[in-house]
């Protein structure tokens, strides 16, 4: 009877999980499963925005700041980018050579994007951010709010005032400089002006795709540079690699991160979007869209003209086509300088006005603020732009001083793991508050689950959409663990003796070397476990064999497998083996009955612990618990006396408890490494699902500090708030389970403790014939499920 357990090789079992967070998602795909249609709330019809998280109540009397679309957001990003940066791209070529220049760029080009989609995906977790001032407060505290929104005031004034400049830089190539420069800046100044004071970006927007057009198309008009000898066959001494020197390097590349320094700028434009969803989209066409034109525009434009290109590259070109260059190109450089003052302005109106009904009213107030917020911005970048009138040497300082900072530094902060966001997809909410799911609760957990259904037969509050039943079977689950002490005190004994005869039985077997398989062993008595407490086989839970108890298992794991894979999908009707292990262990239950199959009670059950107990038994015995022997203690003493008190009381050096020795193996070894729930967002008919990654949460070394990934159960002793919220191995509301206020935890600490009790000291870990040191005290285990089945435990000295 008890070969399976130290003879006969462990489970095979493999498993993919084939979703990914911090929050990846994937449609729904039909599979061979046969189940009931799980149809969306009925009346969810759209979505109307009546108060947003940061202009408040939006109404038809005043501006509606949420109403740019994914189009229109497009070429804002793209505007805050092409204009001044692909004027200046040629020049930049010049100085570093055609491929230094390009890889630099590229190399740029890719770190901004990433930080472009973490603005995206930080401004949906957090609906109620508007610019990167509000994100310096949730960093740093007031302080980083006042610094993060000053830099950016600045950074945007400025580049308003370059802006004027370049608007003074073509008025001047157009009337061949018949009014002076600082005439043309004041000119400059007051469009900039008067078309930024225009409240909404999404009327903007249309501006912005007329002047990132007539730039692009300003860049073709070349003939002759006009720095280039008037006479005689002239030829480009175009570079394919330079030499410049270190100042004029700096200078380039200074200039390379203002041509992409529109990305503090991203999270006011993601404020006004209507459907934040479509950022991303948005944000992929912008991003190309700039790179190509900056690779072509640049590369043209310097391979014609050479060394004589110009600062401003429509100045390259000669007399008349220069003019006509200059001339397609105002609209863009307008746009420009509308967009740099409205920006700042937005800035500094919504911190004054935040909060107030005078945000979104057209009262007095409103218009005083607005209008004065633009006419300050404006003010002051015409005094910068007439106080440094160098063009390039303006850019580069801007980049160099500003871009950086604003451009690349807050995003490599930025935290990728957010509990209560993981919380919320457990919630069936989804992962942003502004966006509501059509899917209730129940349906948004059974979607994910309908392949366990099919290759299990079950029908429970894991697989069904049904209120009522799934109510009625958490009932049950909860009546059922609800153990009297004299029950656990039952189940003590019958873990303990079927621990000790699996145990003898292998000496028995082989008396010179008698050998357990770990992993085998460990299944057989969560199994019995279950069939003790679920199923209320107290003495059939110890005549059922080993191997029919394996069998099982195996079944389970092998079906497992195929739930994950849908090419190789096995339906639970077509899974006469799995079918024949359940009838060989429960004969008088109707397994084909989806609510009466016993899988229904067995698969989270078993499930839940018998992972965790093999790694806490390998912590305690093999890895961590070498150095803390107490520890071995404190778990056999509950094992012998399972009650509440023995399970929260502190012992030993440390101060630990059988209760914190478990807690963090479920922080480190979650038996549910990720909880996957559907989402249907309103005006869509595209089914999603996304990944709560528990694992990932449990393991931030951002939120549980440097030691994460050890095994310290000392830290249970204090957690903070954060640590608190991100540890849920047992789910969150609404789907808890039941298991969690007290059966499942010191279930495991029971069967841990019943091991150590029957095994003693006397027993060497090892991976088929050998020994093995390969497991390293402070390392963490693996948490996959095909890890550890060749190990056994060989009896040899005390350990």
């Amino acid at each position: 009877m008890m070969n399976w357990i130290y003879g006969a090789p462990s489970l095979t079992l493999t498993i993919s999980h084939t979703l990914n967070i911090m929050l990846q998602k994937s449609k729904i795909e039909s599979d061979s499963a046969q189940i009931d249609p799980i149809h969306p709330a009925h009346g969810i019809v759209g979505m109307i925005v009546e108060t947003d998280a940061v202009f408040g109540n939006v109404t038809e009397d005043g501006p509606n700041y949420r109403n740019v679309g994914w189009i229109g957001t497009t070429a804002l990003m793209m505007k805050t980018q092409i204009g001044l940066g692909v004027l200046s791209m040629p020049l930049v070529f010049g100085t570093l050579g055609l491929i230094p220049g390009n890889i630099l760029l590229l190399t740029i080009a890719g770190i901004t994007t990433w930080s472009n989609y973490m603005i995206g995906v930080f401004k949906l977790r957090h609906p109620e951010v508007y610019g990167i001032d509000d994100v310096g407060r949730m960093f740093f505290g007031q302080i980083g709010c006042e610094l993060f929104g000053a830099a950016y005031a600045l950074f945007y004034t400025v580049a308003a005032g370059s802006a004027m400049l370049s608007i003074s830089t073509a008025l001047n190539a157009l009337s061949s400089h018949a009014v002076c420069t600082a005439a043309f800046v004041a000119v400059a100044a007051v469009i900039g002006f008067a078309f930024g004071s225009i409240r909404t970006l999404d009327r903007i927007g249309v501006l912005a795709w007329i002047g990132a057009i007539s730039i692009i198309i300003a860049g073709k008009y070349l003939d002759r540079p006009s720095a280039a000898p008037s006479t005689g066959i002239w030829k480009s001494d175009y570079k394919i690699v330079n030499n410049p020197s270190f100042t004029d390097a700096v200078s380039a590349i200074s200039t390379l991160v203002f041509t992409y320094a529109g990305t503090p700028a991203f999270f006011n434009i993601a404020a006004e979007m209507r459907q934040p969803l479509l950022y991303t989209r948005a944000l992929a066409v912008c991003q190309t869209t700039v790179t190509m034109v900056y690779v072509i525009v640049g590369t043209i434009i310097y391979y014609y003209c050479g060394s004589y290109v110009a600062s401003l590259a429509l100045g390259s070109a000669g007399v008349t086509i220069k003019k006509v260059a200059y001339g397609i190109s105002l609209p863009g450089l307008i746009v420009s300088c509308v967009l740099f003052v409205h920006l700042p302005a937005k800035h500094t109106f919504v911190r004054i006005l935040r909060g107030s009904n005078h945000l979104t009213a057209n009262s007095v107030i409103h218009w005083v603020t607005w209008l004065g917020s633009t006419s300050s911005v404006a003010l002051i970048a015409y005094i910068v732009a007439s106080a440094i009138p160098v063009f390039s040497g303006l850019v580069s300082l801007i980049g160099a001083l500003l871009g950086t900072f604003l451009t690349f530094h807050p995003y490599a902060v930025s935290p990728n793991i957010d509990p209560e966001t993981y919380r919320r997809i457990i919630e069936g909410k989804g992962l942003y508050q502004e966006v509501h799911n059509q899917l209730n609760a129940r349906q948004s957990r059974a979607i994910p689950n309908k392949r366990l259904r099919a290759v299990f037969g079950i029908e429970n509050a894991l697989t069904t959409d049904n209120e009522i039943h799934a109510k009625r079977f958490l009932r049950q689950v909860k009546g059922l663990i609800n153990l009297s002490p004299t029950s656990w005190e039952s189940l003590s004994g019958l873990v303990r003796s079927a621990a000790r005869r699996s145990i003898d039985g292998a000496m028995a077997n082989s008396p010179d070397k008698p050998r357990v398989m770990l992993t085998n062993l460990v299944q057989v008595l969560v199994l019995r476990v279950v069939l003790s407490v679920l199923f209320r086989m107290e003495t059939e839970a110890l005549e059922v064999p080993d191997h029919d108890l394996l069998r099982l298992a195996e079944a389970i794991n092998d079906a497992w497998t195929s739930s994950k894979d849908k090419t190789h999908l096995v339906s639970f009707q077509d899974n006469i083996s799995l079918q024949n292990s359940l009838k060989t262990v429960f004969p008088h239950l109707n397994c084909l009955d989806p609510q009466g199959n016993p899988l229904n009670l067995v698969i989270p059950g078993f499930e839940t612990m018998w992972r965790i107990v093999l790694r806490l038994f390998i912590e305690i015995s093999y890895t961590s618990g070498l150095y803390h022997p107490e520890w071995r203690g404190i778990m056999t003493t509950f094992a012998i006396a399972p009650t509440k008190d023995e399970f929260e009381r502190r012992n030993g050096k440390q101060n630990l408890s059988a209760e914190m020795l478990v807690n963090e193996a479920l922080r480190l070894y979650p038996p549910t490494k990720r909880v996957y729930r559907a989402f249907l967002p309103v005006g869509s008919d595209t089914v999603e699902v996304l990944n709560a990654d528990i694992e990932k949460a449990q393991t931030a070394t951002h939120i549980w500090g440097s030691d994460a990934e050890v095994f310290a159960p000392g830290r249970w002793g204090a957690l903070t708030p954060q640590q608190k919220l991100a540890f849920f191995p047992f789910g969150s509301k609404p789907f808890v389970c039941p298991a969690q206020a007290a059966f499942g935890p010191r279930a495991i600490a029971l069967v841990v403790g019943a091991l150590l009790v029957e095994l003693g000291g006397e027993w060497s870990l090892c991976v088929g014939a050998e020994c093995t040191e390969a497991l390293v005290p402070g390392v963490r285990l693996s948490n996959q499920r095909t890890e550890y089945r060749d190990l056994c435990l060989a009896r040899a000295g005390p350990v």
